[in-house]
């Protein structure tokens, strides 16, 4: 018997089964979406913007905040500038993305710069409300901009003279006191009953079911630190796992797993010693959070075999990954280690 017989056999049996389905109305479970029952993504890990404005949760209290500065700004030839600080997945350009969307429908100049041009600062990326004229907005936002540097640059030197109110998202390690600044608000993390409330609208809004027992959501809970961003990614891929060993319920089997997967960055306290926080500091304010083992030699003064063997710990740990450009080796902070990093730094005394 040919190979394509044998391939034709095996698979005979499940043409049979799809057939049979397709004739009783059933559709194919394509994805851990359709298979547990959900019409659309429910943890979609982008901001929240004008199309699921009904899924914010929490900041409340900083929209009615910075719209009554918008209202002042409005009114006042004042400029005034506040910035909103806090980790990668914090909720930041959520913030602005439903404070612009609702501020659109009462004042009609505004500007939302999201990205700039990385050679000359120019604007890159935007969303433009139209003023009576090109200088005339009621305010202006910049959305975690890259590189930092040219940013402070622009909002200090070019747009600080004619804007009246400048709102900036930041990371704390970019955020510089070189600033002008009249207020910064520190987005802290959010409370578990938050959370809950964040992953019941999203349930809700997919239209599907909630399939995780109770010990394995306060494992959950725990392990997402209070940051919308780790707790939609880490329920995510604990559906993705139950999908592929075909589960009915999530158990804390499978959210231990996956926080397992991140290495030892979930857990907490996380156990750095005074090199390891240096080190990781240094990669953090790095460009795009990578670094080659003479980066450390030169930027921290220690001698290579000693770089070496803390960033090999760190890549041990899941703190690091590690990739080879060519010959060259380099380091990068995991996704999970710059946010954890981050919250630490945000926290009264930093890492």
């Amino acid at each position: 018997m040919s190979f394509e017989d044998n391939l034709f056999k095996i698979l005979e049996k499940s043409f049979k089964e799809g057939e049979e389905e397709a004739k009783k109305g059933k559709k194919p479970p394509l994805s851990w979406i359709t298979f547990y029952g959900f019409e659309k993504d429910p943890f979609f890990l982008q901001p929240i913007d004008a199309n699921t404005l009904d899924l914010f949760v929490n900041r409340f209290e900083t929209l009615t905040q910075l719209a009554k500065l918008i209202g002042f700004a409005s009114k006042l030839n004042v400029v005034y500038h506040i910035a909103l600080i806090g980790p990668n997945g914090i909720g930041k350009s959520s913030i602005v993305n439903v404070l612009h969307e609702i501020a659109r429908k009462r004042y009609d100049g505004a500007l939302y710069i999201v990205q700039l041009d990385q050679e000359n600062g120019k604007d890159l990326t935007k969303r433009d409300i139209p003023g009576p004229s090109r200088d005339d907005y009621t305010y202006i936002i910049f959305d975690e901009t890259e590189p930092p540097e040219k940013t402070i640059d622009l909002i200090n030197n070019q747009f600080y003279s004619n804007r009246k109110l400048i709102i900036s998202t930041w990371t704390p390690e970019h955020f510089q006191e070189t600033l002008t600044v009249h207020d910064k608000i520190i987005l802290e993390p959010f409370e578990k009953n938050d959370l809950l409330e964040l992953l019941e609208k999203r349930v809700k809004w997919g239209g599907g079911e909630l399939i995780i027992t109770s010990s394995a959501l306060n494992k959950l809970l725990d392990y997402s630190f209070g940051v919308p961003y780790l707790l939609l990614k880490l329920i995510r891929e604990a559906y993705e796992i139950a999908y592929r060993n075909k589960k009915d319920e999530i158990d804390t089997e499978i959210i231990d797993y996956v926080a397992n997967q991140h290495g030892d960055i979930l857990k907490d306290p996380l156990e750095l010693t005074t090199l390891e926080k240096k080190i990781c500091y240094t990669i953090l304010q790095n460009s795009f959070n990578i670094v080659t083992i003479n980066d450390i030699i030169t930027k921290m003064d220690i001698e290579r075999p000693l770089a070496w063997k803390y960033l090999e710990r760190l890549k041990n740990k899941g703190i690091l990954k590690k990739s080879y450009e060519g010959k060259k080796v380099e380091y990068k902070l995991t996704e999970f280690a710059k946010i954890k990093l981050q919250l630490k730094l945000a926290e009264k005394g930093g890492l």
